[in-house]
């Protein structure tokens, strides 16, 4: 990702995806998505993330230029060709669904999912 308190993590022989926010901000409330895609089909899992405000805060208005940057993805990757597949072919699957999180502002916030497919499944995180 092009941000700075964003990490997008994709481990292709686990299946084990992560969107971690390193220090998050009221900006960051909303619905997360995960889609996974392959030659065989498509599957999709969201969640919310919930920010609870310290009264300590200061509640100055401030417009970081970063929060108008769109999340930039990974460009999408050619479709494998049916030859290169080994095994058995298999839908893209979520395995572990994303699960809603609440932590408070400038906490890390952590999204899980585990995915599968043969050929691997592409992932795209959307906010």
């Amino acid at each position: 990702m092009a941000s700075q308190r964003y990490d997008i993590e994709h481990n292709l022989s686990t299946g084990v995806c992560s969107l971690n926010i390193k220090q998050t901000k009221a900006l960051d409330i909303g619905i997360y998505r995960l889609t996974v895609e392959n030659l065989m089909g498509r599957a999709d899992t969201s969640c919310q993330l919930f920010i609870k405000t310290s009264p300590n805060i200061d509640e100055t208005a401030y417009v970081n230029p970063n929060s108008f940057r769109i999340l930039e993805m990974p460009p999408k990757q050619a479709k494998p060709q049916t030859e290169d597949i080994v095994g058995e072919i298999q839908p893209a699957l979520i395995v572990k669904q994303l699960q809603d999180q609440e932590c408070y502002e400038g906490e890390i916030a952590t999204f899980i999912c585990e995915v599968k497919g043969n050929p691997k499944p592409t992932v795209n995180f959307k906010i």
